[in-house]
């Protein structure tokens, strides 16, 4: 069995593509769920539909933000030509361009838990992302000398425009310092998520407490790091329950269960239905 519809497709640095020209590439056709293994940008500035991201379907708008997280699996259908802009950029092009994931976790913009809804642009910033998108999209199709370097100083200088429109508090030291170890937590949980399940390890690995870490994540996130770890496996399993042809027996193994009777049973505990009924 393969996994049928999670296409993926990767490329190096950043990449640009408006969304009137993807429209019109395709011929207005939606394609398949899919997934990528680099952060990605989605600006409405005009167009309706509905944006799928993981299990949640999300009405389509003006003047909206989506920021989607490496192997988030998300499907935009359009009814009409959009206006916009998709930016999707790697790990790698954040690291050269002094980006770091700390400051990803400060913002806060990138999700990967079950709320991926949208960012609605305030009406006195919506002129200044629009000449800020048409400026980057002007330098991504330029051959000017330091290109990679002028987009990502823009591309962050989006980032900060972003989060002052969610008019968060700023946030004190210590709270920077726990929000730098959950950064950690979380990097670690997505590499290893497949193969270590227990608090214990990534405590560990963190050179610290499983008591420390879970205070810090439940003063973060509101949950223990277990549940957050637990959390990442249920999605996965969703992911792939939902969008391939992987057998049960198949889906855990991947996802570190030996026995997938255990597996069947740890989903049904967090989900309320077997991983058959799920799929139905």
């Amino acid at each position: 069995m393969n996994d049928r519809t999670i296409g993926s497709e990767s490329f190096q640095g950043i990449r640009m593509d408006r969304m009137e020209d993807i429209y019109d590439r395709s011929g207005g056709r939606p394609g398949e769920p899919h997934r990528h293994d680099y952060f990605t940008i989605v600006w409405v500035h005009k167009g309706n539909g509905t944006h799928l991201i993981d299990f949640t379907n999300y009405s389509l708008g003006e003047n909206q933000m989506y920021f989607i997280y490496p192997g988030q699996i998300h499907h935009l259908v359009t009814n009409n030509r959009p206006q916009g802009c998709v930016i999707s950029f790697t790990a790698e092009f954040l690291s050269a361009n002094n980006i770091s994931m700390s400051f990803l976790e400060r913002i806060n913009l990138f999700r990967t838990g079950s709320d991926s809804s949208p960012l609605i642009i305030p009406e006195n910033l919506i002129d200044r992302f629009d000449q800020l998108f048409t400026l980057m999209y002007d330098l991504y199709e330029s051959s000017i000398s330091y290109r990679s370097e002028a987009l990502g100083s823009l591309l962050k200088l989006v980032l900060v425009l972003s989060n002052e429109a969610c008019a968060r508090p700023e946030t004190n030291h210590q709270h920077e310092q726990g929000t730098s170890l959950l950064s950690q937590f979380r990097n670690l949980v997505e590499l290893n998520y497949s193969r270590e399940h227990k608090v214990q390890w990534y405590a560990g690995a963190l050179f610290i407490t499983p008591k420390h870490l879970n205070a810090v994540v439940k003063n973060l996130l509101g949950q223990t790091a277990k549940e957050f770890i637990q959390d990442r496996i249920d999605t996965e399993a969703r992911r792939l329950l939902l969008h391939t042809d992987l057998t049960v027996k198949e889906i855990a193994f991947r996802l570190g269960f030996s026995d997938p009777l255990h597996f069947s049973r740890y989903f049904k505990n967090h989900t309320g239905r077997s991983p058959s009924e799920f799929r139905i």
